[in-house]
């Protein structure tokens, strides 16, 4: 019904790792924190500190966002990275 998805009573949570091979163990490299900027009108934003994100190294990943309530999880957003070194923001 294109209504939003009401996040009130869920918790998120976000990780980039490097590969989703089958069967691979994919420890995460970094993870994003999750904020709901209105859990009842379905909007939520990401973020990762610059302390983080200094430690990655350059190369292609992938990262996906769950929320959860109990036990019911939903997989809500996924996609692509591609970290590039030397890439610094203005002062």
């Amino acid at each position: 019904d294109k209504s939003a998805f009401n996040f009130t009573g869920y918790s998120g949570s976000s990780q980039m790792v490097k590969s989703v091979a089958v069967g691979a163990t994919n420890p995460a490299t970094a993870s994003f924190t999750v904020g709901f900027t209105s859990a009842a009108g379905g909007e939520f934003n990401l973020s990762m500190g610059s302390t983080t994100t200094r430690t990655i190294k350059p190369g292609r990943y992938v990262w996906d966002m769950l929320v959860s309530s109990g036990s019911t999880i939903y997989r809500m957003a996924e996609g692509n990275i591609l970290v590039v070194g030397g890439i610094s923001s203005a002062p």
